[in-house]
């Protein structure tokens, strides 16, 4: 009896550790947005090849996610949405544009200073992989 007893609380001590050390902190998705809003600088690059430098803007959307607004240089008008999944990650949900297709994920680094984004581009004749790399301007 005292060994059944015994057995079971050491199996409730390891099930509480075990649960209590995969339990990942949250995020302050609001403080992580204002660090993000304004003006980047970005430069596209497709396999080797090095596009242009252009603005972008990132603005609110919602808790989770931000606008980015002329991303891979498709005008001011253009916004894709991106949610954010960490201090640090960011995810580009399939978004279908009226020229295009694009989705992808991203990092952020350098105490939100950096951008770098990896995403599959689709303009209807071809699907490219491009990496967008951005600077914060302000």
């Amino acid at each position: 009896m005292k060994y059944t007893i015994c057995l079971k609380f050491i199996l409730i001590i390891i099930c509480v550790a075990s649960i209590s050390c995969n339990r990942e902190e949250p995020f302050d998705a609001l403080a992580t947005q204002q660090k993000l809003l304004g003006k980047w600088k970005c430069i596209d690059y497709s396999g080797d090849v090095k596009g242009a430098e252009y603005q972008i803007t990132v603005e609110r959307n919602g808790m989770m996610n931000i606008f980015i607004k002329n991303l891979c240089n498709k005008g001011e008008n253009e916004t894709v949405n991106v949610t954010l999944l960490s201090e640090t990650n960011v995810f580009i949900p399939p978004q279908r544009k009226e020229t295009y297709i694009i989705e992808g994920e991203g990092t952020i680094s350098d105490e939100y200073k950096t951008m770098v984004l990896e995403l599959n581009f689709d303009d209807g004749e071809a699907s490219k992989q491009i990496i967008v790399t951005c600077s914060k301007i302000q």
